[in-house]
């Protein structure tokens, strides 16, 4: 019983020092690449302009110890292809790099690259008032940048 007791007691401190590396390696070496990227990511996000004519309804922020990323939804009453050609436009001159075009459901989604950056543009086909959005992420875990490269 004893013997248990004494390695239940050496499996629970292994766990909690495991926690504690990683809480410390979080705070000291991952959240000041995660803040400057979280400056990045805006700094981009604001240089993509609006397709014009759009209706900005709402935005949002979500930064975490180990990613973060920008999203902005907006409406309009263009079709897809006045969208996909600005928005080709758009992102080119900004030096992203255009990896997928797909449709999903009622949803088509341009995907981009740019650096460590992933850029997602999505579109509702099916409104029509359309619904869009504007995603920009990234992610500290390579494990997570799976979607980077695209099949």
């Amino acid at each position: 019983m004893k013997y248990f007791l004494k390695l239940g007691i050496i499996f629970g401190l292994l766990i909690f020092s495991i926690l504690i590396h990683q809480l410390y390696y979080d705070e000291t070496y991952v959240k000041p690449k995660t803040t400057v990227a979280q400056e990045t990511i805006q700094q981009e996000f604001n240089s993509i302009n609006i397709l014009p004519g759009s209706i900005f309804i709402k935005s949002n922020q979500v930064s975490k110890a180990r990613f973060t990323n920008v999203i902005g939804e907006y409406t309009t009453n263009l079709s897809y292809d006045e969208f996909y050609k600005y928005y080709i436009e758009e992102t080119k001159k900004n030096g992203w790099i255009l990896k997928r075009d797909r449709t999903l459901g009622k949803y088509r989604e341009l995907e981009f690259l740019k650096d460590e950056l992933y850029l997602r543009i999505g579109y509702n086909l099916e409104l029509e008032n359309h619904d869009y959005s504007i995603a920009i992420r990234w992610d500290y875990d390579e494990k997570n940048k799976d979607y980077l490269i695209p099949k």
